[in-house]
C-alpha cells in the first residue's frame, strides 16, 4: 500500500497549464461516491494495486466496493465482498495480523452502528470481519496505522465524535501482532472531529510522530504535533506555528529535498458557524521537528480538501495534487510540479472532473513505472470516480475502452479456446439489443477482440462453462438460459482446437434458465460429467446429472437424489476425502424454500444425500469450497438470501469425512498458512505448494447473477461487465 492521508472533500476542477491528464474509460466504471474514502492495496498478492471505494453512491445510498486490478490498470468489481456499506467514511489498509497481506479498517455510518470494523484478508483478496475489537464507536472519524512502539506491527490512532460519550475523542490502540488491539491509556491527544491525522518521523529519532488537526467539542480549532519517544509514548510539542483547522487534510512529505519531513496543512480556519475561510500552508522542517511557515507558495487555499504527494514526472521529488473548496466555494483540482525547491507554481492540467473530488490518491495501477491517479467525488449530475493514467514524465494519454457488451441477467467465463496460452472470454446476457452470447479472443496482452462467426445462441438468465468433454485437449462450451424467443435452452458446442465451435446435435439436455451448472468426473472414467439445475419449460426447478460416455456423448442418469433448485449454485469437491467428486447445491426448491445440500459420491457416480448437515438454505447466492483451516479437507463458504430473505454469509468447517460444523466469525488459523514464492497461493499442510507440486486443484464455478424466478431484478443488481 502507498500511504496517503485523505479526508472528505467537495470540489470541482479549475484547470490551466500545458500538460494534460486524460480520463481513462473503464469497463465497468468505478462506483461514483462522495462523503467517502478510497484506497489502493494489493489485496490479492498478484503484484498490482487494487482499489476499495466507500461513500454515498448514485442512489444516495452508502456503498463499499472492492475492485481488482488485472495488472494493466483495468479493474473489475469483486462480488460478494463483506464490507458494510458506509458513508461519511474513512478507511486504511494495513497488515493488522502479520500474515503478509493487507487487511482493512473501515469506519463510517451505514445501516448499522458506527463501530469501526476490521476485515482480515486471507491473501486472495477475500475478507472476513474480525469480531470483538475494542474500538470506540465514532462518527465523522479519521484513522491511521503506524508502528508507534517499534514492535514491528501496526498500531491504530482513531479520532471522531464518540457515539457513547457524545464528545470528540482521539484514541490510540496497540496491536499484539495478530490483529488483536487494546486501548493505550494516558495518551495526551486532544479529542477532535472533522479531523486530519498524519504520521511521520519529524525529529529523526526513528519513530513515528503524529499531527492531529480538528475541532474540539467547544468548537476550538487546533493543529497539534505530538512527538514519540520511540516506545509509543507521546508528548505534545509546544510553540508550533501550525494554524488550527478542521474539515481539511494534512500530509507529510520532503517538499524541499533536504531529507526530512515537511508538512502541508489545509482546511477551514473559521468555526462551523462562520463562513468558510480556507487555507493551504506549507511548513518546512529543520530536521529536528522544528517547523517554520514557508511563505509565497503557489497553493490555492482550500477546505473540505484532500492532499496527495507523489513523484508524477519521475524527477526524484514530490509533486502535489491538491483538491478542495476555495474561498468562494469554487471547487478546484490542481497538480503542482516540484522543482526541488518546495513546489513550483506551474503544473500539468487535470481534465474536467465534472464537479467535485472527495478523494484523490496515486498508485501505479498499470505497472509501467509511473504513478496514475484516482479521483472520486460529487460530480454532475451525481457521484463520480475516475482514473487517469500517466504515460511517463507527467504526460497522460487516453486508453480506449474494452469491446465487451454491457449485459445483465448474464454470465462470464474464461478459457484458452485457441491454445495460445492466454484466457479468452465467453459472455452471455441481455441488453437493449436482446439476448446475446459473444466470444472475445485475448491477444496475450489483455486486449480482447470479438470473434466473428461464433455460433453460440444468445441467452440470458444464463449460465455457461467450459470443459473438454470430447477428450481432444481443448475446452468445449456449454450454455443455458432463455433465448430471444423466451425458450429455455441447454446447448453443447464442440471446439476444433482453433477456437471454432459447432453445436453438437442430439444432446439430451433439458433446457433451463435461472440455472447453474458444474462439470466433474463423477464416475471415475476420466471424462467430465455434468450436473445441471434451473427452471425447465414446465416452470419446475430441476437438478439433472448427465454422464459422459466418451467423445462428449451424454446420457441422463436416472433416479438421482438431487433436489431440483433454481436461482442456484452447484459445485463439486471431494468433501469426504475418498478420492471422488461429491456434489453441493443450493437454491430455491419446488416450494420456493431455500435449501443447501451435500451429496456424497460412491466413486461410481451414485450419490446419496448426507444427512444432518448444518448448512442454512439460500437462494440468489453462491458457494465455494476451499481448505480454509489448513487441515487438508475442503470447507464451505455459503452466501445468499435465507428463508427470511436476509442476506447471510456462513463458513462451515469440515471436521473430516464430510462432517461439517458452523464456524461463525472464525478467524483463519495462522500457523498452517504458507505463501508460495512463485504463484503467491496459500495452502495448509505439506512442504510443497499444490500448484507447483503437480497437484493443481482447479475449481470452475459460474458467476451467479442475481435474479428473481419471474425474471425481475433489483435495479442495483444489473451489472455492466
Amino acid at each position: 500500500m502507498k500511504p496517503v492521508l485523505l479526508l472528505p472533500t467537495l470540489f470541482a476542477a479549475q484547470l490551466s497549464y500545458a500538460q494534460t491528464f486524460t480520463e481513462i474509460p473503464l469497463a465497468p466504471p468505478f462506483a461514483g461516491v462522495f462523503d467517502g474514502a478510497v484506497a489502493f492495496s494489493d489485496v490479492d498478492l498478484d503484484g498490482d494495486e487494487d482499489a476499495l471505494i466507500t461513500g454515498t453512491g448514485s442512489a444516495w445510498a452508502p456503498v463499499a466496493k472492492l475492485y481488482l486490478n488485472d495488472g494493466r490498470g483495468r479493474f473489475s468489481e469483486k462480488p460478494n465482498s463483506p464490507f458494510e456499506e458506509v458513508f461519511v467514511s474513512s478507511l486504511a489498509f494495513a497488515d493488522a495480523d502479520g500474515d503478509g497481506d493487507e487487511d482493512v479498517l473501515i469506519s463510517g455510518q451505514g445501516s448499522g452502528n458506527s463501530i469501526p470494523r476490521l476485515y482480515l484478508n486471507n491473501g486472495r483478496g477475500e475478507f472476513a470481519q474480525y469480531m470483538g475489537l475494542p474500538f470506540e464507536p465514532v462518527t465523522h472519524s479519521s484513522l491511521a496505522f503506524a508502528d508507534i512502539d517499534g514492535d514491528r506491527d501496526l498500531d491504530l490512532l482513531l479520532t471522531g465524535q464518540s457515539v457513547t460519550l457524545n464528545a470528540p475523542v482521539a484514541k490510540l490502540y496497540a496491536n499484539d501482532g495478530r490483529g488483536r488491539f487494546h486501548e493505550i491509556s494516558g495518551a495526551p491527544f486532544t479529542g477532535v472531529l472533522s479531523a486530519s491525522i498524519a504520521f511521520a518521523d519529524v525529529d529523526g529519532n526513528g519513530s513515528p510522530d503524529v499531527l492531529i488537526a480538528g475541532a474540539s467539542k467547544a468548537g476550538i480549532l487546533s493543529s497539534k504535533l505530538y512527538l514519540n519517544n520511540g516506545k509509543g509514548r507521546f508528548a505534545e510539542q509546544t510553540n508550533t506555528p501550525f494554524t488550527g483547522v478542521y474539515s481539511g487534510s494534512a500530509a507529510f512529505a520532503d517538499a524541499d529535498g533536504d531529507g526530512d519531513q515537511d508538512l502541508l496543512l489545509t482546511g477551514n480556519r473559521n468555526g462551523a458557524s462562520e463562513s468558510a475561510a480556507p487555507l493551504s500552508k506549507l511548513y518546512l522542517n529543520d530536521g529536528r521537528g522544528v517547523f517554520t511557515e514557508k511563505t509565497e507558495v503557489p497553493f490555492i487555499n482550500v477546505c473540505y480538501s484532500a492532499i496527495a504527494f507523489a513523484d508524477v514526472d519521475s524527477d526524484g521529488d514530490e509533486d502535489l495534487l491538491l483538491t478542495g473548496n476555495s474561498q468562494s466555494l469554487f471547487r478546484i483540482a490542481k497538480l503542482y510540479l516540484n522543482d526541488g525547491r518546495p513546489v513550483s507554481a506551474k503544473g500539468p492540467e487535470l481534465p474536467s472532473t465534472e464537479g467535485t473530488i472527495v478523494r484523490s490518491l496515486f498508485s501505479d495501477v498499470d505497472l509501467d513505472g509511473d504513478l496514475d491517479v484516482l479521483i472520486a467525488g460529487l460530480g454532475s449530475p451525481g457521484p463520480m470516480a475516475k482514473l487517469y493514467t500517466n504515460a511517463g514524465s507527467g504526460r497522460f494519454a487516453e486508453r480506449t475502452g474494452t469491446p465487451f457488451e454491457c449485459v445483465y441477467f448474464g454470465s462470464a467465463t474464461f478459457a484458452d479456446i485457441d491454445g495460445d496460452g492466454d484466457q479468452d472470454l465467453l459472455l452471455t446476457g441481455t441488453n437493449s439489443s436482446g439476448a446475446l452470447s459473444k466470444l472475445y479472443v485475448n491477444d496475450g496482452q489483455g486486449r480482447f477482440s470479438e470473434k466473428s462467426g461464433a455460433l453460440f445462441e444468445g441467452v440470458y438468465l444464463s449460465a455457461a462453462a467450459f470443459a473438454d468433454v470430447d477428450g481432444d485437449k481443448d475446452p468445449d462450451a456449454f450454455l443455458t438460459g432463455r433465448n430471444s424467443a423466451g425458450l429455455r435452452v441447454a446447448k453443447l458446442y464442440l471446439n476444433d482446437g482453433q477456437g471454432q465451435f459447432s453445436e453438437k446435435p442430439g444432446t439430451p439436455f433439458v433446457g433451463v434458465y435461472n440455472s447453474a451448472l458444474a462439470f466433474a468426473d463423477v464416475d471415475g472414467d476420466k471424462d467430465p460429467d455434468l450436473l445441471l439445475t434451473g427452471i425447465n419449460a414446465a416452470g419446475d426447478p430441476v437438478a439433472v446429472l448427465y454422464i459422459n460416455e466418451g467423445q462428449g456423448k451424454f446420457s441422463e442418469k436416472k433416479s438421482t437424489p438431487f433436489e431440483g433448485v433454481y436461482l442456484s449454485a452447484v459445485l463439486f469437491a471431494d468433501a469426504d476425502q475418498d478420492g471422488d467428486a461429491d456434489a453441493f447445491l443450493c437454491g430455491g426448491n419446488r416450494a420456493s424454500v431455500p435449501i443447501a445440500k451435500l451429496y456424497l459420491n460412491d466413486g461410481k457416480g451414485h450419490f446419496s444425500e448426507k444427512p444432518g448437515t448444518p448448512f442454512e438454505g439460500v437462494y440468489e447466492g453462491s458457494a465455494a469450497f476451499a481448505d480454509v483451516d489448513g487441515d487438508g479437507d475442503p470447507d464451505v463458504l455459503l452466501s445468499g438470501l435465507n428463508a427470511a430473505r436476509t442476506p447471510i454469509t456462513r463458513l462451515y468447517l469440515n471436521q473430516g469425512k464430510g462432517q461439517y460444523a458452523d464456524a461463525p466469525n472464525a478467524p483463519l488459523p495462522r500457523a498452517q498458512r504458507r505463501i508460495c514464492r512463485l504463484c503467491r497461493c496459500r495452502w495448509g499442510q505439506g512442504p510443497r505448494c499444490p500448484a507447483h507440486g503437480n497437484q493443481r486443484s482447479q475449481r470452475a464455478d459460474s458467476r451467479l447473477v442475481s435474479q428473481r424466478r419471474a425474471g425481475r431484478v433489483w435495479p442495483d443488481e444489473r451489472r455492466c461487465f
